[in-house]
């Protein structure tokens, strides 16, 4: 294979080298940001700095500070000049910077800051932490679909990987100490952990001004599946789990549609949305199979006696910001925009049970204390251990209960510089998930933390998915009056009410709104409206055939009636 050349984002190579050099840094590591195989090149638009690891005191000889003796400083000073890397550390930072990422922007190797002596030395093991790094991402099986229902087990064979967690090679890039404008790109082989570090040809580039926005917004509303499977009943959390499966499978089984156009997989982005970047984003829209219905399963199960009754709904708005080079093909673009739904999906419930299991620990310190247990109890979280979302286990037909996943905010992040135009529009943004109690205060913090990034504008710079759908879609309805009201928690309490005809025609799993706010009825619904029409139209056909001769004149006998 040829091999390929790398294209570095000027302002960020060159902002982070001349800030470590001016400020006399000790060797340190971060990840690289960008693309893999785009074209024949590989592009890195961002440097993120490792954060420090917390270590005791007594690991770290005191601490630093002007209290030391000279004997401690030199042993800092030494300690300080040496090269470390915690191959370790370092993919658990990956892992969470991967979470905090937009749609086609990945992890794509690590970088080295240190002398020309010390990155000698230290090759070996920056060349296991790419490798480790990549391996790690291969591992979150984007892409899995969910095992086939006669399989009590699924297997990592099945999974199939983003053209990015595919591709066999990462980067490592190496920042000088010893010179200005001295970086060295190399390249290691996923599959080779033993083998050597190979030179790549690179030079600076605006790689943030070739980067094109592509938005999305996918509705979920599934209804969970909690009937017994095997004489054990399914948690809340196992069935919320396969419903997120089964959306991931509809969402990757979608076609997509970019400015409300189909465009050849082959084709360039560039070509087909045009040139000039700095316009609005590209929207795209998801076209999905409908969703299957699960009414035969759960019948079944009720039949048996094995069904628990009542209705389950996992509910939000995915709001997605894919980034595609421009010379990227338009297959990949949507395979990016179709792998953030499916990532958003995920990292979603994710926060989800965290907070359900801090639930459940608040209130087994809330027991152990004996303060009031019995209502930290009562007050569990549909999702955590003890959770039920119908206390004192009424699961009746009638009963309805929904749970609405964590918000996705963004954030801008001034990643190339800023331009001019539309300020929301430029730059590459951040993104994070906030539960029902966090809000725009918790993600610069993160930002700061995970990606050591400023957020532009501060907490005025953060918007989260209600608002962005607010501000993109002028023309959608607003929500039905039917929502129910969501608690701190970010549970919807049930509602008592039992299901009528149109309430069953307007219900949380009756229809799906696409991306650009038309309500689709699934196949149940769309036979209901089919059935009345036709009952509609049988009874006004009896009454005029009634009352009415074939050539439109009262029949004999009901013209006093008529009259």
């Amino acid at each position: 294979m040829a091999s390929r050349a790398c294209v570095l984002e000027e302002a960020a190579i060159t902002e982070t080298h001349e800030r470590l050099l001016n400020t006399r840094a000790p060797p340190s590591t971060g990840l690289l940001l960008g693309k893999l195989e785009v074209g024949s090149r590989d592009v890195v638009l961002a440097l993120v700095p490792t954060p420090a690891k917390e270590e005791d005191d007594d690991d770290a000889g005191g601490g630093p500070g002007p209290g030391r003796d000279a004997s401690s400083s030199s042993a800092a000073a030494a300690s300080a000049s040496a090269l470390e890397i915690d191959e370790d550390w370092i993919v658990e930072h990956a892992t969470q910077a991967t979470r905090m990422l937009p749609g086609g922007i990945h992890v794509v190797g690590v970088y080295v800051f240190a002398s020309d002596v010390a990155m000698k030395r230290a090759s070996s093991a920056a060349l296991r932490a790419a490798i480790e790094v990549g391996l790690a991402e291969r591992a979150l099986d984007v892409y899995a679909p969910p095992p086939p229902a006669s399989s009590s087990s699924s297997s990592s064979s099945s999974s199939v990987l983003t053209r990015h967690q595919a591709s066999p090679e990462r980067l490592v890039v190496h920042l000088s100490a010893d010179a200005r404008g001295k970086v060295v790109v190399k390249r290691c082989a996923l599959a080779d952990p033993g083998g050597d570090l190979r030179h790549v040809e690179h030079r600076l580039g605006k790689v943030a001004a070739s980067l094109i926005r592509i938005d999305a917004t996918y509705d979920v509303r599934c209804e969970l599946e909690l009937e017994r499977e095997g004489g054990k009943t399914k948690t809340m959390r196992d069935a919320a789990g396969a419903a997120i499966e089964r959306e991931a499978a509809r969402v990757m089984a979608s076609r997509v549609l970019l400015d409300g156009t189909f465009a050849r997989p082959e084709e360039d982005v560039v070509g087909v949305v045009g040139a000039d970047v700095r316009a609005a984003p590209v929207r795209a829209e998801l076209l999905c199979p409908p969703r299957a219905s699960s009414s035969s399963s759960s019948a079944a199960a009720a039949a048996s006696g094995g069904g628990r009754g009542g209705g389950v709904t996992l509910r939000g708005t995915i709001t997605s910001r894919c980034y595609a080079y421009g010379r990227e093909s338009i297959a990949r673009a949507c395979e990016d925009v179709k792998g953030d739904v499916v990532n958003s999906l995920r990292s979603r419930l994710g926060v989800l049970c965290d907070f359900a299991d801090s639930a459940d620990d608040a209130a087994a310190a809330a027991a152990d204390e004996k303060e009031d247990g019995d209502a930290a109890a009562a007050a569990a979280h549909p999702l955590s251990e003890k959770g039920d979302p119908f206390p004192g286990g009424d699961w009746g037909p009638k009963r309805r209960a929904s749970i609405a996943l964590p918000r996705r905010a963004w954030a801008r992040w001034t990643v190339g510089g800023e331009a001019e135009g539309d300020a929301r529009h430029r730059g590459v943004q951040l993104c994070d998930y906030l539960t029902a109690d966090e809000g725009a205060a918790e993600v610069v913090a993160r930002a700061k933390e995970v990606l050591g990034c400023d957020v532009v504008g501060g907490v005025d710079g953060v918007e989260d998915d209600a608002e962005v759908s607010a501000r993109d879609d002028d023309e959608c309805e607003e929500e039905d009056d039917d929502e129910d009201e969501v608690d701190d928690a970010g549970y919807a309490p049930p509602d008592d009410g039992g299901p009528t005809f149109f309430g069953y025609l307007k219900g949380c799993h009756g229809y799906t709104v696409t991306a650009d706010g038309k309500v689709v009825y699934d196949d149940r619904v769309a036979c209901a409206w089919i059935l009345f029409a036709s009952a509609c139209v049988a009874l006004f056909t009896t009454i005029v055939n009634v009352f009415f001769t074939p050539d439109g004149t009262v029949k004999p006998g009901f013209e006093a009636d008529m009259s």
